[in-house]
């Protein structure tokens, strides 16, 4: 909801509450949103209802109340100057407990009354509590307001559902409802997410140089992240699935599955190298072939076990289904690019490296051979 007036914006919010509680399919209405919709952004506050007939039966005012009340919260019944040693200071009379009241001693709080008696606070107003917004938003000058429910059924229906409902809304001019806008992430959500995929690369580079003993090999099972996103992104757009929260899941999950298999392939030409003496183009291609086998048995394996979670519902029908593409199409696209791009990246990163190491081998050779 936006609008220039926050009051009217919550009526508007609180009616069309209302009318999202005709349907059986939703649940968990709540028109005192802000911000961000996955956020909690729910605030209480206390509320005196002052019940004035009663009051006139002890001839007091609504003043009189709210300045007791007053007294008894905040602890201030007056401001005003004093001198002290020639300096004028301010002072205040506050009551005794005033920074311990609570809502059961506030029903207790007695109101003196002009008669020179006096009557419990409980007995001529009512105490209770309202959820309010923790913030107040605003956007182009106009306030915000969200309207957060669950609908319980497809996603087809639900818009069509929400679409009716905001069609027969009637709005005053200079208001607007925005319809299931995209969610996007909030700045400290953003820090968080961030902060996770740089400590999980940093993790990987790490461990990777200590078992390759490289600074360049590491970088080639990273890259073996990009080549996952290709089919992730494939996938969301050949089915239409929207990439929710959960995808961002997946792909994080999706990060730490596909560099086990870069992993197999660049140890396995490493021992080949290191262990059997192999030249590098010789020991890239015997260590592609002879993991092809492993590699596509641990991908295929991993993808059957996920295909349950979006064969048999539709899609965006619950939220398995995004988290479910992004592991399937992460798996499938870096399974082959693995197979087929990893072992050009090790040739590039190792070339200079293995050239280095055979004019060193010839040049000792020749020193060693009688003049």
């Amino acid at each position: 909801m936006l609008g220039y007036n926050y009051e009217r914006v919550r009526e508007i919010a609180e009616n069309l509450g209302r009318s999202l509680q005709g349907y059986t399919r939703i649940r968990d209405i709540d028109t005192n949103g802000a911000g961000n919709r996955f956020e909690n952004d729910r605030a209480t506050e206390l509320v005196l209802d002052i019940d004035r007939s009663r009051l006139a039966m002890h001839d007091l005012t609504a003043a009189d109340v709210v300045r007791q009340v007053s007294a008894s919260v905040r602890g201030r019944t007056s401001n005003n100057t004093i001198r002290i040693g020639g300096e004028e200071r301010l002072f205040s009379v506050k009551l005794e407990g005033y920074r311990t009241m609570n809502a059961d001693d506030m029903n207790e709080l007695q109101i003196p009354t002009p008669s020179g008696q006096s009557v419990r606070l409980g007995d001529v107003a009512t105490l209770r509590e309202r959820q309010v917004l923790n913030s107040v938003i605003r956007e182009n000058q106009q306030y915000q307001r969200l309207v957060n429910y669950e609908f319980r059924g497809p996603q087809k229906l639900g818009d069509r559902t929400r679409d009716q409902v905001v069609a027969s809304t009637a709005l005053p001019p200079g208001y607007s409802i925005e319809k299931d806008q995209a969610w996007s992430w909030s700045t400290e959500e953003q820090s968080q997410i961030y902060g996770v995929l740089i400590v999980s690369i940093l993790l990987i580079f790490m461990v990777t140089a200590a078992i390759f003993e490289s600074l360049k090999l590491p970088l080639t099972v990273l890259l073996t992240v990009p080549m996952a996103l290709i089919g992730v992104f494939l996938l969301f757009f050949y089915t239409g699935a929207t990439f929710t929260r959960e995808a961002y899941v997946g792909v994080i999950m999706m990060g730490g599955i596909v560099v086990n298999n870069s992993i197999l392939l660049v140890d396995h030409v490493n021992q080949l190298r290191r262990v059997y003496g192999l030249p590098l183009a010789e020991a890239l291609e015997r260590g592609t072939i002879e993991r092809v086998r492993p590699i596509l048995m641990t991908s295929l394996t991993t993808i059957c076990g996920l295909l349950p979670l979006v064969l048999f519902s539709h899609t965006d029908q619950n939220i398995w289904n995004a988290l479910a593409y992004a592991l399937i199409g992460g798996l499938a696209s870096s399974t082959i690019l693995v197979l087929t791009v990893t072992p050009a990246l090790y040739l590039l990163f190792e070339r200079r490296a293995e050239r280095r190491k055979v004019e060193a081998e010839a040049a000792e050779d020749a020193v060693l051979q009688p003049a």
